[in-house]
């Protein structure tokens, strides 16, 4: 082609002036197919994102749902005894699983409701797990040696002298106690009070008043606190968990004495819609505290049986360790049986166990482990995401109902979490 020929060619090939090069139809299709393809997949990838962000929130708040169930649990069980109160008494009719400072109701059947208020619904098949002891308020020191600061009650009434010191000078702040003995003084309250005596022996009575110094304000220097053993609103509840389940005429003296507490930790039966049973449930952790050794809410206030400690707390399983053979371990034998095996000190792991009395509370065999279960699932379920089925917990079998329902697909959508705590009971 000659040189000519060429430079005609590349000018046909310009555009003339006053028009512009476009793209033809096909051209742009293409490019618009491509672009709602790429668009379509960073919004895929901004779904997916917002997805796993909501599942892991959801499952932080499962976390901190169970974190907050088991300290809350911990904490109390811990505690449980102090002051002077035993695991169980093997001398009175007071015995495990049915303990003075422990006890539990296990597996309880539908329509169990605490303290009489529809408030605690307890949830069939959980465990209501009791504790008692002295908790918020100091244990304080009297002296034994001083006749005149106790009055045995005699025909029914006493006396028991607290000073802001104790007997070896230490201070003992008095202003929880004297709270108590003000309210009790006024009618508003029947607390029950601990005594110990300088040889272990121990008592619980009711309060009924007293007078404090001064008689109003604080710092409290001394508090007389008067109590009853018989004729009071909750005196034979207290006599009951008592030593050998009596006042014995010898106690006449009080080294120790302390403002005595029970709470019970439960999973509470909480629907959207309560008049519907088949309605997907949302169960609580919650503790309920009572006088002791009754079904009576604390200061006769149903809101302290509805204390919420933590949401979405399926089920919650205990189980006692004993030291049945006495050689100061606690052993676990195998699951599945009908009857205790020999070699199992673990009351209530398995659905064969025998919870009687005479197997549990042996003189001398103590009370060492409790251990704590609680599963949780995530506030809302997953789509596409199926968790593993749960087979046991402890001696709750998840085979059969109410607990078969938490394996069907639709609860299986749910992410689920279970802790077990071993907890040392250091005061038993």
């Amino acid at each position: 082609m000659s040189r000519t020929a060429a430079f005609r060619r590349r000018r046909r090939d310009v555009p003339a002036p006053g028009t512009t090069a476009g793209f033809t139809l096909v051209e742009l299709l293409i490019t618009l197919g491509i672009l709602v393809i790429v668009i379509l997949g960073v919004l895929a990838l901004f779904d997916l994102n917002s997805r796993i962000a909501r599942t892991q929130t959801y499952m932080a708040e499962m976390q901190q749902s169970q974190r907050v169930a088991q300290q809350s649990i911990i904490k109390l069980a811990r505690m449980a005894g102090r002051g002077g109160l035993p695991a169980f008494d093997t001398v009175a009719d007071v015995r495990i699983p049915a303990g003075v400072a422990l006890a539990v109701d296990n597996n309880v059947a539908s329509d169990v409701v605490l303290g009489g208020c529809d408030c605690a619904q307890v949830l069939p098949g959980t465990d209501v797990l009791t504790v008692r002891g002295v908790f918020t308020a100091p244990v304080y020191h009297s002296d034994p040696l001083n006749p005149a600061v106790f009055t045995a009650p005699g025909a029914g009434a006493g006396s028991l002298l607290i000073k802001n010191r104790t007997p070896t000078g230490a201070p003992q702040p008095l202003d929880d106690l004297a709270r108590v003995v003000r309210r009790a003084q006024s009618g508003g309250g029947s607390d029950a009070m601990l005594m110990v005596s300088a040889l272990g022996e121990y008592v619980v009575v009711e309060i009924t008043g007293g007078s404090t110094t001064p008689a109003s304000g604080s710092p409290v220097t001394e508090v007389q606190v008067t109590f009853v053993n018989t004729g009071g609103d909750h005196t034979s509840d207290y006599t009951d968990i008592s030593l050998r389940g009596t006042y014995p005429a010898s106690f006449g003296q009080v080294a120790y004495a302390g403002v005595l507490e029970e709470y019970r930790f439960y999973v509470r039966d909480r629907r959207v819609d309560p008049s519907d049973a088949g309605e997907n449930v949302q169960p609580q952790l919650v503790r309920a505290r009572f006088y002791p050794n009754t079904d009576v809410a604390y200061l006769n206030d149903d809101a302290n049986l509805a204390e919420v400690v933590a949401d979405n707390i399926l089920d919650m399983q205990v189980a006692f360790g004993v030291d049945r053979d006495g050689d100061q371990l606690i052993e676990e034998g195998t699951d599945g049986g009908t009857t205790t095996p020999d070699d199992d000190e673990w009351l209530f792991n398995d659905s064969g166990d025998d919870d009687d009395p005479d197997k549990w509370n042996v003189a001398g065999r103590d009370l060492f482990y409790l251990r704590v279960n609680t599963l949780a699932r995530t506030d809302r379920p997953t789509p596409q995401y199926q968790a593993d089925e749960v087979a046991t917990i402890e001696d709750n079998d998840y085979s059969v109902a109410p607990f078969n329902h938490y394996n069907t697909r639709e609860e299986r959508s749910y992410h689920r979490r279970l802790i077990r705590t071993v907890i040392d009971l250091r005061n038993l």
